[in-house]
């Protein structure tokens, strides 16, 4: 028999995500920089090339990609700025990802419409001075605390550089077994300098390390891949459940 109210007799039953994602995007100058220089040469409406741009493509490939976790479906997943402040802020956008099921399929249009608007509201997010990057950490960290669900994971879309304000303390972020993902960005000033990429990952991951991840994984922008992403979180979400045992 049916439920009232619903076309066919039938309604999805709302349920608790099985999957948490926070997807951590760097909003900093640092990662705008390159559109002055090819100001003159650029056409009217086009996109500047800047590190930034390269990257706002990767929130939507990584929810499309993450829908192939079937063990962790529904999902939600929260995009929040890492800016001047970041631990004082309300998520950017949020997506949720249904679980398909044999009667209505997923609600699949509601999720392309959320990945529409966080893609238009990161394209025209003002970037920021400063880069709070544990006041990020220290926000996901709260928000997937004691949340149930096979898998609870970070996604860090960042240079990696942290500027914060002259006298403001730095955040400790409090991560309890989370899979953190580190997506550097390729700034100019890194393509100088090769060397401070591989320091500040390996700083970054240690970090989280101490701050209670369970794994911590490294793909930057050029290497970035759904097959990567999706096979990260699948083994670090089978170590978390492993570990509730």
């Amino acid at each position: 028999m049916g439920l009232k109210g619903q076309p066919g007799g039938f309604r999805e039953l709302e349920s608790e995500p099985a999957g948490w994602f926070v997807h951590l995007i760097d909003i900093s100058g640092s990662t705008q920089v390159g559109a002055r220089r090819r100001r003159k040469h650029r056409s009217r409406g086009s996109a500047v090339d800047t590190p930034y741009n390269q990257a706002l493509g990767l929130v939507s490939e990584s929810v499309l990609g993450l829908r192939q976790l079937t063990e962790a479906l529904p999902q939600r997943h929260s995009v929040i700025a890492i800016t001047s402040a970041s631990l004082y802020q309300k998520p950017l956008c949020e997506i949720t990802v249904p679980k398909v099921n044999l009667f209505t399929g997923g609600d699949t249009a509601s999720m392309m419409a959320s990945i529409a608007r966080c893609d238009s509201v990161l394209r025209h997010t003002r970037w920021s001075l400063r880069t709070d990057i544990r006041g990020a950490l220290k926000l996901a960290g709260l928000v997937l605390d004691q949340k149930p669900g096979r898998v609870r994971g970070i996604i860090v879309v960042s240079d990696l550089e942290e500027t914060l304000r002259p006298g403001q303390e730095a955040a400790v972020p409090s991560l309890h077994g989370e899979c953190v993902l580190l997506v550097p960005l390729i700034t100019p000033a890194v393509a100088r300098t090769p060397s401070l990429l591989d320091k500040r990952v390996e700083s970054w991951r240690q970090l989280a390390l101490e701050w209670g991840a369970s794994r911590v994984g490294v793909r930057t922008v050029p290497a970035f891949s759904e097959g990567d992403v999706v096979r990260f979180f699948r083994e670090c979400g089978k170590q978390q459940t492993a570990s509730r045992r």
